[in-house]
């Protein structure tokens, strides 16, 4: 429960959440990693240091959804709500929400919160760094965010759920193809070859091996031998 109070802490939708035994305050993560790829990176490459420079299989980021009939004016809409939040706030003499606090998440809105140009940055970056996997980098950095072809409700426009999950499906089945060969990206990244002991031989075009496909025991729980391709 603490942990989601923490996450969620959104301003100025919910005030930040501060931890009794040590007395630290923690806002929503979205303020500084709305988009947390690089979050990501860093991780897997400390996680697996001995493959931190090799492409992934797959990474996979899931947006929350864009108009992209006319992202430049939300972006203006959501810095000026937070504003306004501040100012309510303040008014209020409530110190959850203080003037810089709200000055800090306006300012940092326009990049920040800008989902779209965070992942744009990190495929620019990446590619700059490992030249040799351009070719197929669409295939293993992949980002699925929804157009919803409107306005993104606020936070707590809860009565906009049921034509938010209407545009979704709606863009979904647009775009079912692309869907389906992410699916398959990762049902194949849950297996990997083990060679068969001293099967390597050298051959006029390299080398060979036999071996054979093991699924990771981590991904046995999916019961992916039920996936079907559908």
């Amino acid at each position: 429960m603490r942990r989601a109070r923490a996450t969620s802490a959104a301003p100025p939708f919910f005030k930040s959440f501060t931890k009794a035994d040590t007395k630290r305050s923690y806002l929503d993560g979205a303020l500084y990693h709305n988009c947390p790829v690089l979050v990501a990176h860093h991780e897997r490459r400390m996680i697996w240091p001995d493959i931190a420079d090799t492409v992934p299989d797959i990474l996979l980021s899931i947006g929350t959804g864009m108009n992209g009939l006319d992202n430049e004016s939300q972006s203006t809409a959501h810095r000026t709500e937070i504003l306004k939040g501040g100012e309510t706030v303040t008014k209020r003499k409530r110190t959850f929400l203080p003037v810089q606090l709200a000055q800090i998440a306006a300012d940092r809105f326009d990049r920040i919160l800008s989902c779209n140009a965070i992942w744009s940055d990190f495929k620019t970056d990446i590619l700059s760094q490992n030249s040799h996997v351009t070719r197929d980098s669409h295939r293993r950095h992949i980002r699925v965010n929804p157009d919803l072809r409107f306005k993104v409700p606020r936070l707590d426009a809860v009565n906009e759920l049921d034509s938010l999950e209407r545009a979704t499906k709606r863009y979904l089945n647009l775009n079912r193809g692309k869907i389906k060969e992410i699916a398959h990206r990762l049902v194949a990244s849950c297996f990997f070859f083990e060679k068969d002991v001293g099967s390597v031989r050298q051959v006029k075009e390299g080398f060979e091996c036999t071996g054979k496909h093991i699924m990771d025991p981590a991904y046995r729980i999916l019961t992916l031998w039920r996936f079907d391709g559908a």
